[in-house]
């Protein structure tokens, strides 16, 4: 827990196309390699590429475009509580940027939450997620399920998708927000009494904005 987390401020790629947002992710230095290693052939990523390869050059402070408005990068914090826990018949209902549900289920998921204390002193819970063949269906069709992982529309190198020996693992390069708080107490009772995260923000980078 003593490694060095930031609050990462980028584009909502959930918001809907008429709009935009900015969205907070959560990480750490090696977080942000890996979300470049991703990312790293996509030319359509180059501002994105450009900004972490600033932060992890030493610069801190860099600022860039999230949502058409000038913010800083990464905002620094620290990690005061953690657990890590597994789950098995993961169920969840998906609410898209226009009101749309959709039924997920999975058969199992690891999930590592975090306590995030910002500089401002306010808590938030996020959490990084594996989640193994996770499936969707409308709420509109009935019995029709569909795999999840075959494409993903949300922001680039946020999810990434592990196919082998016929299974598919859905996972976060930065961690997501499930939550936040204004008292440490009430933080980290939430935490111990998790059973699941809210997986809102984690499938909003699976769909985008669909």
């Amino acid at each position: 827990m003593e490694e060095n987390y930031y609050q990462f401020n980028l584009d909502d790629y959930s918001a809907p196309s008429c709009a935009s947002g900015i969205k907070h992710y959560y990480g750490t230095v090696d977080n942000c390699k890996d979300l470049l290693n991703v990312i790293n052939d996509d030319k359509n990523c180059d501002e994105i590429k450009q900004a972490f390869t600033k932060f992890l050059s030493g610069d801190r402070d860099c600022k860039h475009y999230a949502g058409f408005v000038e913010t800083q990068l990464a905002i620094p914090g620290k990690i005061i509580k953690e657990r890590d826990f597994a789950a098995d018949n993961i169920e969840f209902r998906y609410e898209n940027s226009y009101g749309f549900y959709y039924e997920i289920n999975a058969d199992k998921a690891k999930f590592s939450v975090k306590v995030f204390k910002s500089i401002d002193g306010k808590f938030a819970v996020i959490y990084y997620a594996t989640i193994t063949d996770a499936k969707l269906k409308s709420t509109e069709i009935k019995d029709r399920w569909s795999l999840l992982g075959n494409m993903i529309w949300g922001h680039p190198g946020i999810i990434k998708v592990n196919n082998q020996n016929g299974i598919c693992e859905l996972s976060n390069t930065l961690a997501v927000l499930d939550s936040t708080y204004e008292t440490q107490e009430e933080t980290e009772k939430y935490l111990s009494e998790m059973k699941q995260p809210d997986l809102q923000s984690f499938f909003e980078d699976v769909f985008g904005d669909g």
